[in-house]
């Protein structure tokens, strides 16, 4: 028997080709009253495949843990020795493949809970799904929600953007709507994007930029390997546009006063590689080299004003990085000693620093606008997946897997760890950013969701990383789903 524990996604799953897996869903908070009789409930949900045969197929058991206030298991072994109601089979086709749709009825599993003894009117209920009943083996399936995380889930923390003056912070989230804050860390708030869910993976969050005081915030989401949207707001978070884009991308910046934004679209295919920029709000559009087929570019910046352009591409195992000193109109070309991601440069250009992603990880850094790079820092703490840097390029700064955060105060000469107390070997450090002078810095932390104390931490440094303080967002986020529940509390006889 193969369980299920593992909170990264808001999807569960049951069945993964020949193999067989359980799965469980707290549901907090149910504020049903005493006495009341379920009428219908179900859950919304999507099949990621369809097979021919569902009657074989396609049939799940849905128990109940039967008790008063359920709690989530923890372990393997709580998880086995459940208590359970009976079950009831229903078929695990909630439409065609990733179609959103209805389960059949679960009203009289459900009624067993809430004709317990002890139910109250506000507690909790956990839903566990087994293997049906009939021979063979199951098909996947993807119960989804769009306002909700299923399961026992912490939504880790994936990248993180501050503006240039520091009050103004955007937190995204893996598969679920970001946070945003607009007092420096203080409050928090849920960034209501017009985000849709259309298949059980749903829009991830890639990336996003704040320009100088926070006014222009703009992000990126997409669906794995068909489309992504760019959201972007110029009031503070407060109302979002949003625009298609047919391809993957998975960056997204600007000049400080938001009025450019770039972002890239990278593919190794005849389709090749392009940048694309947005001027005034207006929808991005392909400019600079056209890059044939086995190219790929790995990110893309620019100074304050949005005039200068960098951006590395790579030709097979060959590197080189383009730069534009007019907007775009023309680029000049630079051999780079290696792979660099994650790239940042000061707010005139000069200073550009970025990592290579190989077995040493070594961070490059320039200071002739990208003519030329040295190797600075073997951090050799794990991928590294954030970057920031000060506006005059004196401060630069990298985190890692590890949770370590490097920071160099003397345009990346040296380096010195300056991470928070107690996140090495514990938490990874995924996004890391700061205001203009690199005095305000804000780092997201996780542990992806492991179980079994699913964390995402937010710390904040208001003095070049030497002590850090975690913010009111909480040091663990936890999100529970939705069930959808019809229910009479009252009978009135007519006579």
């Amino acid at each position: 028997m193969s369980l299920t524990f593992n909170p990264r996604y808001n999807y569960v799953r049951r069945g993964n080709g020949l193999s067989t897996k359980e799965c469980f869903m707290r549901f907090v908070n149910v504020t049903i009253p005493v006495g009341s009789q379920i009428i219908k409930a179900y859950l919304a949900g999507a099949s990621e495949s369809v097979m021919a045969s569902v009657s074989v197929f396609g049939r799940i058991v849905v128990h109940f843990v039967d008790a008063d206030d359920a709690s989530s298991p923890t372990t393997e072994a709580q998880f086995i020795a459940l208590s359970l109601t009976s079950g009831q089979e229903v078929s695990s086709f909630f439409g065609g493949t990733y179609t959103p749709g209805e389960s059949q009825d679960i009203a009289a599993e459900l009624q067993k809970i809430i004709d317990r003894p002890g139910w109250v009117s506000g507690n909790s209920v956990v839903m566990v799904i087994k293997n049906g009943l009939v021979s063979g083996s199951p098909v996947n399936l993807d119960l989804v929600s769009k306002d909700a995380v299923l399961g026992l889930t912490t939504p880790y923390t994936v990248g993180v953007s501050m503006s240039r003056n520091g009050e103004v912070i955007f937190l995204g989230y893996f598969h679920d709507s970001p946070k945003i804050s607009v007092d420096g860390g203080i409050s928090w708030a849920t960034a209501r994007l017009p985000l849709v869910f259309p298949n059980g993976l749903g829009y991830t969050y890639y990336d996003s930029f704040c320009d100088y005081d926070g006014s222009v915030i703009a992000c990126v989401h997409s669906i794995v390997w068909t489309s992504s949207k760019t959201f972007v707001s110029t009031d503070s978070g407060n109302l979002w546009g949003s625009r298609d884009f047919d391809k993957i991308i998975y960056k997204i910046t600007g000049n400080q006063g938001g009025s450019i934004l770039y972002t890239y679209y990278s593919h190794i295919s005849a389709i090749g590689s392009r940048l694309y920029k947005s001027v005034s709000g207006g929808q991005f559009a392909a400019f600079g080299p056209v890059l044939g087929e086995d190219t790929f570019i790995t990110d893309v910046v620019c100074n304050a004003s949005g005039s200068f352009i960098a951006a590395p591409v790579g030709y097979g195992s060959h590197w080189r990085i383009y730069t534009s000193t007019n907007y775009g109109e023309s680029f000049s070309s630079y051999n780079l000693p290696d792979v660099l991601y994650r790239i940042q440069c000061s707010s005139t250009g000069q200073y550009i620093f970025g990592y290579s992603r190989d077995m040493t990880y070594v961070v490059f850094v320039s200071s002739n606008y990208g003519a030329s790079f040295l190797d600075r820092l073997h951090a050799r703490s794990g991928y590294c997946y954030g970057t920031a840097m000060s506006d005059t390029g004196n401060y630069m700064m990298a985190c890692f897997a590890t949770g370590k955060i490097f920071i160099s105060s003397n345009y990346g000469v040296d380096w010195a760890e300056k991470q928070p107390a107690g996140v090495v070997g514990v938490l990874a450090c995924t996004g890391i950013s700061c205001n203009s002078t690199g005095s305000k810095i804000v780092a997201c932390f996780t542990n992806f969701g492991n179980m079994p104390a699913p964390i995402s931490r937010v710390y904040i440094s208001e003095d070049f990383g030497e002590t850090w303080s975690v913010s009111s967002i909480g040091s663990e986020i936890r999100l529970e789903p939705h069930l959808v529940v019809d229910y009479v509390s009252e009978w009135i006889n007519l006579t």
